[in-house]
C-alpha cells in the first residue's frame, strides 16, 4: 500500500509527465509559431535599430531592440526544441520498426 506522500507524488509525476506531452505535441503541431516569432523580432529588431539615428526616436529603438532581440531568441529556442522533438519522435519510430522487425 502506497502512503499519502508516495501517491502525491505519483499524482505529480503523472501530471508533469502530461504537460510534457501537450507541449511536445504543441511545438510539434505550431512549428509555424516559431518562424512568425523569429520574422517579427527581426523585424522590430531592424526598426528600433533605424530609430537609432534620431536623438527623438532612441527611447523606442532601444524598447523595440530589445523587444525584438528577445523575440528572435524565443523564435530561436523553439525552433530548436521542435527539431529536437522531431528527431527524438523519428528515433522512437526507428526504434520501434526495428524491435518489430526483429520479433
Amino acid at each position: 500500500m502506497l502512503s499519502d506522500r508516495a501517491y502525491g507524488f505519483l499524482r505529480f509525476v503523472a501530471r508533469l509527465e502530461e504537460r510534457s506531452r501537450l507541449v511536445r505535441e504543441t511545438v510539434h503541431h505550431y512549428e509555424w509559431v516559431h518562424t512568425l516569432i523569429g520574422v517579427f523580432g527581426n523585424f522590430t529588431f531592424v526598426v528600433g535599430s533605424v530609430f537609432f539615428f534620431w536623438d527623438s526616436w532612441e527611447k523606442a529603438g532601444v524598447w523595440l531592440f530589445v523587444i525584438g532581440s528577445t523575440a528572435m531568441f524565443v523564435g530561436a529556442v523553439g525552433a530548436a526544441f521542435s527539431r529536437w522533438e522531431r528527431r527524438l519522435r523519428e528515433r522512437r519510430r526507428a526504434a520501434a520498426g526495428e524491435t518489430a522487425a526483429l520479433a
